[in-house]
């Protein structure tokens, strides 16, 4: 019996291959049957949910942690952050007490000690320029410049290594001063290698090297960590890859808001010339993370498109075709991407049916979900939007009522995941607990 090879398979069949994959993991030991099965029904209650072919046997529930688990125990987010055994710790108890059909567990626990050796720049975090129990925030470093357009779609490799490293990690500035490595073509240009002999650039090794062991170190772990939830718990990942939107990889980490708010009047050719060399491989990292984890789902957070940040001429021109062609691309390789409208997304709601029919997830933060459910719920599937506001301040009845009308607007025929609109940081366990539990009183089909 001949295989069919994966180029020759349909769009159709590569999903359900990775649906397969993902509802029976091979690597997994479950402690027992009735694990697998509870692992096994999360995760065919999100694919129904997904696929908009069949009705899930309730609504599905992705757990809104961020920094949560800090607060819910009592420590700190700083010690969290450089400590990978806390972070674990804590990680664990939240999973095992707040079960849900999709878990977020962060990868940005843990990892202080090297963000803090190569000195990045692209954020601040809980103990490095920021107090203790405050989120990250994000400092919008310019780390591309204007001229470097031309760079990124001729050699992006190049642009990131003697470029945007240098200038994003303190620690590694040095690497700007090495020539360009694709001229290592003959054997005379061999002598281009000695400039990492230069005592700077030997030094910025030595940190990478120190970074790239806390690193292994704590990837290990937290590997560790994920088997024994999905084999113990029967924990479902709500992420197996990860990619940005061609446009937020120009105006996150390259240009910065500032900078970009100028391009798209000044540069627009640029900007359409760079998203479209984004595009391809920010679908080889989406699939790439599938590949690897098993989990079909890839998250792409969305920062620049949201409703006020840009007209709908520039959002249709700029922003949503490379966008699209990320989220075909994604669907093409048997990938779910897992979309995450940051803001409101209430005038960009119709772009949605354009799109493959039961192909993708949008977690919704400030849109309207009655109307996202009226608009989009026949073609995606929607999640969101309790208010992290409600989460932190509100009491338990409030947040249960409002999750009960949200189910009632939004979950009829199927389609919808109960879910917070943002990532929460700070919570309590009342107001957790009640929107972990909406699903369960009132998510019945």
């Amino acid at each position: 019996m001949t295989t069919t090879p994966w180029e020759e398979k349909s769009v159709e069949e590569r999903r359900q291959i990775r649906f397969e994959k993902w509802l029976n993991p091979e690597s997994i030991s479950f402690a027992s049957e009735s694990v697998r099965s509870e692992y096994q029904q999360r995760v065919q209650r999100v694919i129904d949910a997904i696929e908009l072919k069949k009705t899930p046997d309730r609504v599905p529930t992705l757990s809104p942690a961020g920094l949560l688990p800090c607060f819910l125990y009592d420590r700190s987010c700083r010690d969290a952050m450089y400590d990978i055994d806390l972070a674990i710790e804590l990680w664990e108890r939240f999973a095992r007490e707040y079960p849900a059909d999709l878990t977020k567990i962060p990868g940005t626990m843990g990892i202080g000690n090297a963000l803090e050796i190569l000195d990045y720049g692209l954020y601040k975090w809980p103990g490095f320029g920021l107090p203790d129990n405050v989120g990250f925030q994000a400092t919008e470093l310019e780390t591309m410049k204007v001229e470097d357009y031309r760079i990124l779609v001729e050699d992006p490799t190049d642009m990131w290594l003697r470029r945007q490293i240098p200038r994003s990690f303190g620690a590694l500035e040095a690497l700007s001063g090495l020539p360009s490595l694709t001229h290592l073509v003959e054997i005379p240009q061999v002598r281009m290698l000695a400039a990492f002999g230069r005592p700077e650039v030997a030094g910025a090794l030595k940190k990478l090297i120190r970074a790239g062991e806390e690193l292994l170190e704590s990837n290990r772990k937290l590997g560790v960590l994920t088997q024994k939830l999905i084999g113990e718990v029967g924990t479902t990942l709500s992420a197996g890859g990860g990619a940005k939107a061609p446009f937020d990889v120009l105006a996150d980490t390259l240009r910065g808001t500032n900078q970009m708010m100028f391009d798209m009047y000044r540069h627009k050719e640029k900007i359409e010339e760079a998203v479209d060399r984004i595009t391809p491989l920010q679908i080889n990292a989406g699939v790439s993370g599938v590949n690897a984890s098993g989990n079909p789902l890839v998250f792409i957070p969305l920062h620049k498109g949201a409703d006020g940040f840009m007209s709908d001429e520039q959002f249709s021109q700029l922003y949503w075709p490379s966008l699209k062609d990320l989220i075909d691309g994604l669907v093409a390789e048997g990938c779910v991407p897992f979309l995450f409208a940051e803001g409101g997304y209430n005038s960009r709601l119709d772009y949605l049916n354009e799109l493959a029919n039961g192909t993708t997830l949008w977690l919704f933060d400030q849109t309207d979900m009655a109307e996202a459910k009226q608009k989009v719920g026949k073609n995606v599937c929607i999640a969101g939007n309790v208010p992290s506001g409600l989460m932190i301040t509100g009491s338990a009845d409030q947040v249960d009522d409002y999750c009960r009308k949200l189910i009632d607007e939004c979950a009829p025929g199927g389609g919808y995941i109960l879910a917070a609109g943002v990532i929460i940081d700070e919570g309590k366990a009342d107001t957790t607990r009640s929107m972990m539990d909406a699903a369960m009183k009132y998510g019945n089909y």
